[in-house]
């Protein structure tokens, strides 16, 4: 080809983080000019001489003008900064990369919960967790770090078109025994953005035993 993009045509960039993009143009054309150009708007973010549109929302690094190779830095990317970013030179074909911009898990909170609960033994406690990510958040529930999956409910409210996040909430009901002690509950929520570390969020919880009054 005689334009190359990259890392690849499909690129996933993380709210408030950076994203590059190269381009590498193998057969150049003297006195013609290389651009990366904002699709379908057609705006020039890049020209072959290093200049930049907004130098505090884009820059090159590195500026190779000698073997045409322009890497575009996208910083503090938002919803805004997804789609189309293509790389062109002047006349000949251009080629593009789709950048998909995706959130981890935000404000990952247990609702219902306080520090240090106390709950009866041998009846049902519901447990409440929240979380906001894009795209939507997997949400796990531990017991003393040992996964529990049985009386797990989530629910994925529609993606907000202000802050573009999809809020999962997800319950946990479960009883416990009187034999128990004391517990921590955890819900772990995590998805493509935030890879191997989830957002946690725990709470202390005391068993206690009601005694009837004879």
């Amino acid at each position: 080809a005689d334009i190359d993009v990259g890392p690849s045509t499909a690129v996933s960039a993380s709210l408030g983080k950076s994203v590059s993009m190269w381009c590498k143009v193998n057969t150049v054309t003297s006195g013609l000019s290389t651009e990366w150009i904002r699709g379908p708007i057609g705006l020039t973010l890049l020209t072959q001489d290093c200049v930049t549109v907004n130098t505090t929302k884009y820059s090159v690094n590195p500026c190779d003008q000698t073997h045409h190779n322009f890497t575009l830095v996208v910083s503090n990317v938002q919803f805004s900064d997804a789609g189309r970013y293509v790389c062109g030179h002047s006349s000949m074909s251009s080629d593009r990369v789709t950048v998909t911009v995706i959130a981890t898990p935000l404000g990952t909170r247990l609702l219902n919960s306080t520090a240090d609960l106390k709950v009866p033994a041998q009846q049902a406690t519901t447990f409440l967790c929240e979380t906001k990510a894009y795209p939507a958040a997997t949400v796990t529930w531990e017991i003393d770090g040992t996964a529990v999956t049985s009386g797990v409910t989530h629910i994925n409210s529609p993606r907000d078109v202000t802050t573009q996040l999809i809020t999962t909430k997800s319950t946990l009901t479960y009883m416990f025994q009187k034999t128990q002690g004391s517990k921590t509950v955890t819900c772990k929520a995590s998805n493509i953005a935030s890879g191997s570390t989830p957002a946690v969020a725990s709470v202390n919880v005391d068993i206690i035993c009601n005694y009837k009054v004879l």
